[in-house]
């Protein structure tokens, strides 16, 4: 009996330690973006959102253009398949399967635009490639800064040379 106390001792404690380094790396990574941000506008006003309790993670406002950012993480090396709008996997083993299925991203593309507004997806922290459906049997390389169902795809690596060009628009 009571190694059944001691085991759900260390689930409980493995389940805790787990969420907060989890909610860490999420804090860390927004920082990360918002570092970037600061880095990149010295001499540009702006505000930023925090997107908490929000569909997107971080919101860039430049004047009446609003960018919202949503940073996907997905494993160093790794395929990331999007099948369509709503369905983005990461292709393992060479399998395609909905278990690895990135749910994140459903409300993130669910976002309505509007022409003041911009939707940015950060692969965080790269991928090998990104590939995309076009029909049943066709795939097509994405490349990084490419518009996917009204969403710009930028690698973490490349969000430097994104913000940078902000400030020529």
């Amino acid at each position: 009996m009571e190694y059944i106390y001691i085991v759900l001792t260390v689930l409980v404690v493995f389940t805790t330690l787990y969420l907060v380094i989890n909610k860490l790396a999420y804090k860390q990574r927004i920082q990360n973006i918002k570092d970037i941000i600061a880095r990149n506008l010295p001499e540009i006003v702006y505000k930023l959102e925090d997107g908490k309790g929000k569909k997107y993670d971080l919101a860039l406002i430049i004047n009446d253009k609003r960018y919202l950012f949503k940073v996907l993480v997905a494993p160093s090396g790794k395929e990331l398949v999007i099948t369509n709008k709503n369905t983005w996997i990461v292709y393992e083993n060479h399998k395609l399967s909905i278990k690895n299925q990135i749910l994140s991203i459903k409300n993130f593309m669910d976002i309505p635009l509007d022409t003041n507004m911009e939707k940015i997806v950060i692969i965080y922290p790269h991928i090998y490639r990104l590939l995309k459906y076009i029909n049943e049997n066709e795939m097509v390389l994405v490349s990084s800064n490419t518009k996917v169902y009204d969403a710009l795809v930028i690698n973490y690596h490349g969000l430097d040379d994104y913000i940078e060009k902000l400030t020529k628009k």
